[in-house]
């Protein structure tokens, strides 16, 4: 049975919530902080356990160093109470470049018909014909319907639609170009839906996901090598209660961290779009510590308890981030 995932304000942080619903535009919108969401508080590089708001910055410096308008609050005024604001050094997230001149390509080869592998899994080398690397991040049905059969697959805009770019129809291999993939012939699926990238720093995101229909008629298997099978939806809450996950990807496999904060704000770099893609926000996401590399992206993000909370769609040198699966199920209307 799935997690209730409904209510994002239940549980013991209600406070916190309300604080970074009223302040994360105000803070996100300061120069200096990377991300804003809800974690542990950290002294002196330990965890107390405490929840408060989390803001994340390029460098820690000495108050008495800094314009007082670079000082971020200590805590914020919620209902007569006060929640504490804890500042932790993190890198910016980027979206690593890719070649867009490859847009040029001509998909027109129809002499061949695709080598239909066994079915993918979770984890695997995949990426449109366009987009040099990438991951299958899960199989997934329509809501509702009968038998077991998952013949869609998520992962990442920039790796199965090319940040808005590739075609509906535009063929998905895998493995993908960087590890051999050809078209036709290792064509597994095609491209049918996107969600909509808005870049820069005046627009909301909320995913960097595309969808893809498989060519295999019996669909994909949720099974994460080492782990097993992925049945279940997870719920944000599940990482506040315990914050150790697992990730499993094409570049670096199955990886153990921890998240640092949910709910979060984040700005993110687009490399492949110059100065176009900077400061691009998304909001409700997760932060991690570091866990994937450079064609990671589309992995899954697996809680304690073997069910699928999060895709990773950007990195940085110190953390790791992921958008919330239930909100990308929830804009293609899937279930797992």
């Amino acid at each position: 049975m799935e997690e209730n995932i409904d209510n994002p304000l239940q549980g013991k942080n209600l406070r916190s919530r309300v604080a970074l619903n009223k302040f994360k535009n105000l803070l996100i919108g300061q120069p200096d902080v990377n991300a804003i969401g809800i974690g542990r508080r950290r002294v002196k590089g330990k965890e107390t356990g405490e929840i408060c708001l989390k803001a994340f910055v390029p460098q820690k410096l000495p108050e008495k160093i800094l314009p007082a308008w670079r000082i971020l609050p200590k805590s914020l005024p919620v209902d007569g109470h006060k929640v504490m604001v804890d500042v932790e050094e993190m890198e910016k997230a980027i979206v690593p470049n890719f070649n867009i001149s490859a847009m040029q390509t001509t998909i027109s080869s129809k002499e061949a018909s695709p080598l239909l592998p066994v079915p993918m899994q979770p984890g695997q080398s995949s990426a449109n014909i366009i987009s040099d690397v990438g991951t299958v991040c899960i199989y997934a049905r329509r809501k509702g319907q009968i038998g077991t059969h998952r013949r869609f697959f998520i992962s990442c805009n920039h790796v199965f639609s090319s940040l808005n770019l590739a075609p509906i129809g535009t063929p998905i291999i895998a493995p993908a170009r960087l590890d051999g993939g050809i078209y036709p012939y290792n064509q597994i699926g095609n491209l049918i839906n996107f969600i909509p990238l808005w870049f820069g720093p005046l627009y909301n995101n909320f995913c960097d996901a595309a969808l893809a229909y498989t060519l295999q008629e019996k669909g994909g298997i949720n099974k994460v090598k080492d782990i097993g099978i992925i049945k279940e939806l997870g719920s944000i809450q599940s990482l506040e209660d315990n914050p150790v996950v697992y990730k499993t990807g094409r570049t670096t496999g199955v990886t153990s961290g921890t998240v640092v904060a949910a709910s979060a704000s984040i700005k993110v770099d687009y490399w492949a779009l110059g100065s176009y893609g900077v400061n691009t926000v998304f909001h409700n996401q997760i932060i991690t510590t570091h866990m994937g590399a450079y064609g990671d992206s589309g992995s899954l993000l697996i809680n304690h308890q073997q069910r699928a909370v999060g895709m990773l769609f950007a990195g940085s040198a110190t953390h790791t981030f992921f958008n919330p699966l239930h909100l990308i199920l929830q804009a293609f209307e899937l279930e797992i």
